[in-house]
């Protein structure tokens, strides 16, 4: 029967279910009230109220204030049910992520890898003395049991190379892994960690879960590490020969056939390490050195560069020395030059050495001083006698006179002190078949003051000189001076004997790699 009530609800558009004593029938019709029937009633019941006696509509203003909460709530957890909905779908993607890579779980079971063998960790819950790992195979026969000794709690790993106690091999499994931990004769709780690959990923149960052989299904949760399953088996050696390759180094070096180089971390310690990497440098110090800083190491050899010591005691630093020699300032010159018999006198007289039309020839000879500074040293030759002409049919009459001047750097050459009581020039004297028949000795120059500070005095030997029709031209030329030699180059040669040149053309063996 419809009341008053229903008949405005009617009237405002707003519809209900009905319940009978007998059935319970639900229309399409809902059977609650919202919002917006609120406000069609608060809105109906202020159109038809008594102006005289007006409604109090605190109750319903209170009741609209909770229905705007409740549809705020309503919203906020339809937006976090969305929200949730995409990161399970996230979730899930990443865990795709996980096929075909091997994941550390708990598990009892392992397959063997391709190199054989198993890896895999024991997860101890306390302290324990002794650790031992049983590898059995798929029916629960023992195959080999590892010692790994007291471990404090936590992960301790461990790595099967898939051979049983008499070192055959044991196949690819499954195998199955039992712990036994113990602390002074008490158990220890411990659980095995395998290794296993990921066959596939499900996400029926609302989270991403593993499928794994021989364990089953994992959550992602489980897993403690992903792909590392793979460890080191084993550290194989190859020492075989490589390519070689030319370089611009000196100091790029290879081993042919067996060998090591040796080098140290430290020049003060005994340690030796051994590489067969031959790419050298030169440091600071001037040690050689390799890329990590590490000296290379060389066995003493003579000055000839034969090998005096072989042992691991007399091993050196190879060191590369900047200098070599010792300075000597110069005694002596020589100087044997051919004079042209033929050539006239000068044009141009007395003589001037900045005026070539004033001398013949000159030469220039290199000298130290006691510091093993270079200077130059200018030998200009004069002829000072015409040459004698020659009658038809008579021998050639080569009698000549020639003066010699020589300066040092800017300094004048003297003998006896000069023009003044002596003289500053050599006079040369040929007969007539040329032949040099004075000076008979070396002449000695006067002291005189290098750049340095010291004094210095130079002998100039002309005794090997000639005079004839040819050319001029210097046939010898010598003087006894040392400069230090700066290092200018290193070699080894195929024995491994370690070479230093110097510009003064000393050459050092210093080591034998």
């Amino acid at each position: 029967m419809a009341t008053s009530f229903d008949s405005t609800l009617n009237s405002l558009g707003i519809k209900r279910t009905t319940t009978s004593a007998a059935t319970t029938t639900t229309t399409s019709n809902s059977s609650s009230l919202n919002q917006n029937d609120f406000l069609k009633l608060m809105t109906a019941q202020m159109q038809n109220q008594d102006p005289f006696n007006p409604v109090d509509n605190t109750q319903m203003v209170a009741q609209m204030a909770q229905f705007s909460s409740l549809a705020g709530i309503s919203e906020m957890n339809t937006t976090m049910k969305a929200i949730s909905d995409k990161l399970g779908a996230t979730s899930a993607s990443d865990a795709m992520a996980y096929v075909g890579k091997t994941v550390l779980t708990e598990g009892s079971t392992a397959y063997g890898r391709n190199t054989g063998g198993i890896a895999g960790s024991v997860e101890l819950g306390d302290a324990a003395t002794s650790v031992n790992v049983t590898i059995s195979d798929a029916n629960g026969v023992a195959i080999k049991t590892m010692q790994l000794g007291a471990h404090a709690k936590g992960t301790v790993g461990y790595d099967w190379d898939g051979k049983d106690s008499t070192g055959a091999d044991a196949g690819a499994g499954p195998f199955k892994v039992s712990i036994d931990a113990q602390n002074g004769g008490a158990s220890v709780t411990a659980a095995s960690l395998v290794w296993a690959p990921v066959q596939s990923v499900s996400t029926t149960t609302g989270s991403a879960v593993l499928t794994l052989p021989g364990i089953g299904e994992v959550p992602v949760s489980a897993v403690r590490q992903i792909g590392s399953g793979v460890m080191v088996k084993g550290n194989r050696q190859q020492f075989g020969q490589g390519n070689l390759l030319q370089s611009a180094n000196a100091l790029d070096l290879a081993v042919s056939g067996d060998g090591f180089f040796a080098v140290k971390p430290d020049p003060s310690s005994a340690t030796v390490n051994y590489t067969r990497n031959g790419s050298f440098l030169v440091d600071a110090n001037n040690n050689v050195t390799d890329a990590n800083g590490n000296f290379l190491q060389v066995y003493p050899v003579d000055g000839s560069g034969n090998l005096v010591q072989a042992s691991m005691g007399s091993l050196k630093n190879l060191t590369l020395p900047a200098t070599s020699g010792t300075v000597k300032a110069t005694q002596d010159v020589t100087l044997g030059v051919n004079l042209n018999a033929q050539t006239a006198v000068p044009a141009k007289t007395p003589f001037d050495r900045f005026d070539v039309s004033s001398y013949n020839q000159a030469t220039t000879t290199s000298v130290f001083d006691a510091e093993g500074n270079p200077m130059t040293m200018t030998s200009y030759y004069v002829r000072d006698t015409a040459p004698t002409p020659t009658t038809a049919g008579a021998a050639a009459d080569l009698t000549a006179t020639w003066s010699v001047y020589s300066y040092v750097g800017e300094q004048k050459m003297t003998v006896g002190g000069g023009t003044a009581g002596g003289s500053d020039n050599v006079t040369l004297q040929f007969d007539n078949k040329g032949k040099l028949t004075g000076p008979a000795t070396k002449t000695t120059f006067d002291a005189f003051t290098t750049a340095g500070g010291s004094a210095q005095s130079i002998s100039l030997d002309l005794t090997a000189s000639t005079q004839t029709a040819a050319p001029f031209k210097v046939a010898k030329q010598t003087q006894d001076g040392l400069a230090v030699g700066q290092l200018q180059g290193v070699t080894v040669d195929d024995a491994g004997v370690v070479k230093a040149s110097f510009s003064n053309g000393d050459v050092r063996a210093l080591g034998q790699v």
